[in-house]
C-alpha cells in the first residue's frame, strides 16, 4: 500500500499545473468551447455556452461583426436606445426605409426655407422692411412699375399690397394705375399721408381707369389752399374699407373729391374733413356721380360743412346704407346737399347740427330729383333748423317711410317746390311747397292729410 501511494505522488510531481496566464494565443479553440444549453439563459453559475456577463461592455467591435450577420430577430424590441447607435450609411441598411430627404414623396428641396421671400406674379409688395419698396412713390414710378406689373389690362390686373406702417409723401401725391389694385394691412395699420396742396391733387390721385384701393388710411393734413385726401377724375375707382381724411388747417378740406364725369364706387368708406377755414367736404362730388355704399362722410367746421355734396351730375348717385353729417360751421351746416343732380337715398342718415345761415339734414336744390326710402333727415340746434329743404320751383322730392325732423320738418323755397310723401313721420310740420301726403303722421303719431298738415 506504501509502494502505491508513493506511486501516485510521483505521479502528479511529473503532471504541470494550469493557470489562465499559462493559456497560449488561440490555444482555446472552438471545440474546446461547449455549446450554450439553451436553458440556463445568462446565469454564469450554471449551465454552459458563452453569457453576456462573459463579454465586457465595448469589447465586441464592429471588425468582430460580419456584415448582415445581426438580423431583426437577433434584436429584442427596444433593446438598443438611441445612445447606442452612431450615424449609420445607407450602405450598412438593408430594406426600405423612409427617405431622410423627403416627407410623404416630397424631397426637401421642394420645400422653401425656414426664412424666405415670395415672389408673385404681377404683385409688388411696399414694407418698412423686407418688401420691394419701402414706400408707395417708388412701387408706381415708371421704370420700376412695368418692371413687376408689365403691361396691366383688364385681363392683366396688378396689385400693390402696402404693409403695415405710416408712409409720408411728403408735398407729393401718390397716383394710382389704371388696372392696378391697391390693398393696406388695415385702416388702422396702412397710413399713406401727404400735405400735397392743390385743387385736383390729393394724397391719392386717380385719373382715368379701372382699379380699387382697400384695407388703409389716407391722411392729407396741409395748410395750403385746398387740402384733399382723395381726388377722382373721370375715375370709376372703388374704395372698400377706406379711411380718407383731410384734417389740415387749409382754406378747403375735402376728404373724397369726384370730378369729371367719374363714377366712383365707396363702399364702407370713412370720409373725414375738418379744420378748413372756409369750407369742409366729406365727399364732393362735382360734375360726377357718386354711389355709397355704408360708410360715413362727416364734416365739421369752417363757415360751412357739408357731408355729402353733390352738384352738376349727369348720371344718378346712390346713398344707401350710410350716415352724412355737418356740424360745427359758423354759417351753413348740411347733411346731404344735392344740387340740380338726380339722387336715390336707401336706409341712410342725414343730419346736421349748429350754424346761423342754414342748418338742413338734407337740401334739394335747382332742378334736382330727390327719393328717399327709409332715410331718417334731422336738423337741430341751428339759427334754422330744416330737415328736407329745397329750392327753386320745380324739383321734386319723394319720401318713403322716412323720419324727418325740423322747425319745419319739411320745407320748400316757394310755392313751386313738389313734395310727395308717403308713411313717414313728420316731426315739426311742413312750410312752402306744394304736398301730396299718404299714410303719415307727425311727432305724436296723428295722422297728417293729404297735404300733410
Amino acid at each position: 500500500m506504501k509502494n502505491v501511494m508513493a506511486l501516485a505522488c510521483i505521479l502528479l510531481l511529473g503532471v504541470p499545473s494550469v493557470s489562465i496566464g499559462s493559456v497560449s494565443d488561440d490555444q482555446v479553440t472552438s471545440i474546446k468551447i461547449k455549446e450554450a444549453d439553451g436553458t440556463s439563459q445568462q446565469d454564469t453559475n450554471s449551465g454552459s455556452g458563452v453569457k453576456t456577463n462573459h463579454i465586457q461592455n465595448l469589447a465586441v467591435t464592429g471588425a468582430k461583426i460580419a456584415g448582415g450577420a445581426v438580423t431583426t430577430d437577433k434584436i429584442v424590441d427596444g433593446a438598443v436606445t438611441n445612445a447606442k447607435i452612431q450615424d449609420v450609411s445607407a450602405a450598412k441598411v438593408t430594406g426600405t426605409v423612409g427617405n431622410a430627404d423627403t416627407v410623404d414623396n416630397v424631397h426637401a428641396s421642394q420645400f422653401a426655407p425656414a426664412s424666405h421671400t415670395h415672389q408673385y406674379g404681377r404683385v409688388a409688395i411696399v414694407a418698412k422692411s423686407g418688401g420691394d419698396f419701402s414706400d408707395p412713390l417708388s412701387a408706381v414710378e415708371p421704370a420700376a412699375y412695368a418692371q413687376w406689373c408689365g403691361e396691366p389690362s383688364s385681363t392683366n390686373r396688378c396689385l400693390l399690397k402696402i404693409m403695415p406702417g405710416t408712409y409720408d409723401l411728403g408735398s407729393s401725391g401718390f397716383p394710382m394705375q389704371e388696372f392696378a389694385d391697391v390693398e393696406g394691412a388695415g385702416e388702422d395699420v396702412t397710413i399713406i399721408t401727404s400735405a400735397v396742396d392743390g385743387y385736383d391733387v390729393g394724397t391719392v390721385v386717380a385719373g382715368g381707369g379701372d382699379a380699387e384701393m382697400r384695407f388703409l388710411t389716407v391722411k392729407n393734413t396741409g395748410a395750403g389752399q385746398y387740402n384733399r385726401a382723395i381726388v377722382n377724375s373721370n375715375s370709376q375707382n372703388r374704395y372698400e374699407h377706406v379711411t380718407a381724411m383731410a384734417v389740415g388747417a387749409a382754406t378747403d378740406c375735402t376728404a373724397v373729391f369726384n370730378r369729371y364725369n367719374g363714377s366712383p364706387v365707396l363702399t364702407d368708406v370713412t370720409a373725414v374733413a375738418s379744420g378748413g377755414i372756409d369750407a369742409n367736404f366729406g365727399v364732393r362730388a362735382w360734375f360726377s356721380s357718386v354711389t355709397m355704399n355704408g360708410g360715413a362722410a362727416i364734416a365739421s367746421g369752417g363757415v360751412q360743412s357739408v357731408g355729402v355734396s353733390i352738384g352738376y351730375s349727369s348720371a344718378t348717385s346712390t346713398i344707401a346704407d350710410a350716415v352724412a353729417s355737418a356740424s360745427g360751421a359758423s354759417g351753413w351746416n348740411i347733411g346731404i346737399d344735392n344740387s340740380n343732380s338726380t339722387t336715390v337715398m336707401k336706409n341712410a342718415t342725414a343730419s346736421a347740427k349748429t350754424g346761423v345761415s342754414l342748418t338742413a339734414g338734407i337740401y334739394n336744390f335747382g332742378n334736382s330729383s330727390l327719393t328717399m326710402t327709409n332715410v331718417a333727415a334731422v336738423a337741430e340746434a341751428g339759427a334754422t333748423n330744416y330737415g328736407v329743404y329745397a329750392e327753386v320751383d320745380g324739383n321734386l322730392t319723394v319720401l318713403d317711410r322716412c323720419t324727418v325732423q325740423g322747425s319745419p320738418a319739411v320745407k320748400g323755397g316757394g310755392d313751386g317746390l313738389i313734395f310727395k310723401i308717403g308713411a313717414s313721420k313728420i316731426v315739426g310740420g311742413v312750410g312752402n311747397g306744394t304736398f301730396s301726403c299718404a299714410a303719415s303722421y307727425d311727432g305724436n303719431y296723428a295722422p297728417l292729410d293729404a297735404t300733410c298738415h
